[in-house]
């Protein structure tokens, strides 16, 4: 679960409407969202993790006006790209995906930059993993002279003053003495070159996944906005530039694309996926009409319609990533409807579990060798190259590799449990 502070008042605002706190507590609860009051107007939020668009108060606040106000959802819009940013080659092997947005007319505070800013580095922590896959930029553009050069550069070969810095450091530097370089330096360390983003004048903007240029720093006075989403994973790259350029859409700003190798980023275009309204009666034991599942999406701001054969097109927003087949369409839907508005019922058929023979054989085997004095260890399946191999000075044995590892240190199926896990 992650977990994000608001103000009730500026929620309120973005609603258009006062809300108790006990209606508030118990409503939140319908879009898997656990609200609790600390003092005055703050409230602490807890939101799963599959949901990073509720990671700030203008993605709760959108959702709540779609379950309970009865808003229609939204379609947003955006301006064809009237700037360009160069993404070089040097850049592929040392974090190759880039995306970028232009948002105008923002009206911030310094409670909306704080909230702006818990957005972006709570998509860091959950599905950023911590920079390594996502890191996100905000700019104020006032100073900078597009168009805009994404590119890998030597350590030593560019200067610029980091954030909370008053004087210029070399990228080598920053990583050894900036707080950020020290906290995220990790992701770069096998790299002999660094990316950053300059503009036309030869400015940069941000070294990426580290910190930005004390130049473009947002502050209430700002009004325009570029919005940088740097990483591993070009999905993961276009669902955190929509969730946070839409925040400031939200905000009154006016969106206006950005085009990065002759693609215009961002993609607000909807996923679409087809729903069997029947299959989903099977499944969720709801009696429910066409209509009636049609407006139940709509409460979760998805856009049905209704196709020949019964079936429904499903639009669902570029925000929203957790939608990847119809059971989620089904899951939306029932938590549109309410849970508690589900029946119990006992299956037409009684079954019991039994324990697997092999399991009750190594249970058995397990409590007789520890009664004989011997040491049960639990031990990690997977591991590293680094550790099976590296730190021994071994020759890689050909260790199974995974696919997509979630960290480098549980890259690959442990070999053998004399060495380090």
């Amino acid at each position: 679960m992650a977990h994000i502070q608001i103000d009730k008042r500026e929620f309120e605002s973005l609603l258009g409407e006062k809300i108790p706190d006990e209606r508030l507590r118990e409503d939140a609860s319908m879009l898997g969202a656990h609200w609790e009051h600390v003092e005055g107007p703050k409230w602490d939020v807890e939101v799963y993790p599959d949901r990073p668009d509720l990671l700030s108060v203008e993605g709760l606040a959108r959702a709540y006006r779609g379950f309970f106000l009865g808003e229609e959802p939204e379609q947003y819009d955006a301006e064809k790209p009237r700037i360009e940013l160069n993404k070089h080659p040097s850049v592929e092997e040392v974090r190759p995906c880039i995306g970028g947005a232009v948002v105008k007319g923002v009206r911030l505070s310094d409670k909306v930059i704080n909230g702006l800013i818990q957005l972006q580095e709570k998509l860091h922590e959950t599905s950023g993993r911590k920079r390594e896959k996502i890191a996100i930029g905000l700019h104020d553009m006032t100073e900078l002279e597009p168009p805009f050069t994404y590119k890998a550069v030597e350590p030593e070969q560019v200067e610029f003053t980091p954030l909370e810095r008053q004087k210029d450091m070399h990228l080598g530097r920053i990583l050894n003495e900036h707080e950020k370089g020290q906290e995220y330096g990790w992701i770069l360390e096998e790299h002999e070159r660094y990316p950053v983003i300059e503009d036309s004048a030869g400015q940069v903007l941000s070294f990426p996944p580290i910190i930005n240029n004390q130049l473009t720093e947002v502050s209430p006075q700002t009004t325009d906005l570029f919005v940088d989403v740097t990483g591993t994973s070009q999905e993961a790259v276009h669902r955190a530039l929509c969730i946070m350029s839409l925040a400031l859409v939200e905000r009154g700003g006016d969106l206006e694309q950005v085009e990065v190798d002759g693609r215009a980023t961002p993609d607000l275009s909807p996923d679409t996926h087809e729903l069997d309204p029947d299959y989903l009666r099977q499944v969720s034991g709801l009696d429910l009409s066409t209509q009636e599942i049609k407006e139940r999406l709509e409460m979760m701001r998805l856009r049905p319609r209704e196709m020949e054969g019964g079936g429904l097109e499903v639009e669902v927003p570029c925000y929203r990533g957790d939608v990847l087949h119809q059971y989620d369409l089904i899951e939306d839907v029932v938590i549109a409807h309410g849970y508690d508005g589900v029946e119990a019922s006992d299956p037409d058929i009684h079954q019991h579990g039994d324990e697997d023979p092999v399991e009750e054989f190594s249970r058995v085997l397990r409590d007789t060798m520890v009664s004989c004095g011997a040491l049960e260890a639990h031990t990690h399946v997977l591991s590293s190259e680094k550790k099976q191999f590296g730190n021994l000075e071994r020759p890689d044995s050909g260790a199974a590799e995974m696919q997509n590892p979630l960290t480098k240190d549980y890259s690959i199926v442990r070999k053998d449990c004399c060495r380090s896990s």
